[in-house]
């Protein structure tokens, strides 16, 4: 289930995601196929969402629509991130969300059972994300016996401390990060804009001391008016 990898990753770091497109969501994490209307997007994102929630991995999931035909994922953190190293100890293998896409990549369900009981979930699932990002960006050529292996040996090495995750990885979180950041910055900025041009009380955005030189856009206006 790539979209918890995803969300498992992301929301280990902060409490909620940036609204992300319908499409991102559905054809890039999850899989669907691009040719889906947006309704049938929609019913089966909701679906997957729905599951996650129930899981607790997400406290709250929403579709919303942006501008007509344009519609956003906006998704929060759940419980599931205070509670797993309980959930863990008591939940069988194979209700844990990592055993899908450990069987997904190629191990066998025992195989996959043995792992999830082996080692922190936490590690486990970077080391898979790391992995199936290797194979989606490197190719097989990467890997010199199998995925598999490599995610085995990874998981060994990285449980006693030998081994940290690829700078290229770093560096790939790095810049979703980033991106992510300057994001949330130009939707604070949005809605200062958007509240100083059409009235009401501005939003607090980080962005509020950082812009205070410069003029305002209702200011702007204003004096535009009187001229």
């Amino acid at each position: 289930m790539n979209l918890f990898l995803f969300v498992s990753k992301v929301l280990s770091r902060r409490t909620q995601l940036r609204a992300l497109r319908l499409e991102q969501v559905a054809v890039d994490l999850i899989g669907f196929s691009r040719t889906l209307a947006s309704r049938d997007m929609k019913v089966k994102v909701s679906k997957c969402l729905g599951n996650l929630v129930e899981m607790k991995v997400l406290g709250d999931a929403t579709i919303f629509r942006g501008s007509p035909g344009n519609y956003f994922v906006r998704m929060t953190r759940g419980s599931y991130f205070a509670e797993r190293p309980k959930l863990a100890a008591v939940l069988p293998a194979t209700e844990s969300p990592l055993f899908g896409p450990l069987v997904s990549l190629g191990f066998e369900e025992d195989a996959a059972s043995r792992l999830i009981r082996k080692y922190p979930q936490r590690m486990l699932a970077e080391w898979l994300d790391i992995t199936q990002a290797a194979a989606e960006r490197f190719g097989a050529s990467f890997f010199k016996k199998s995925p598999m292996a490599y995610l085995v040996d990874s998981v060994r090495h990285a449980a006693t401390g030998t081994r940290t995750a690829p700078d290229w990885w770093l560096e790939l979180r790095k810049g979703e990060d980033r991106r992510d950041a300057m994001s949330r910055e130009s939707e604070d900025v949005f809605a200062r804009i958007r509240s100083e041009l059409f009235g009401g009380e501005p939003l607090p955005t980080r962005e509020s001391k950082k812009y205070s030189g410069f003029s305002r856009p209702a200011d702007v206006l204003s004096k535009s008016s009187s001229e």
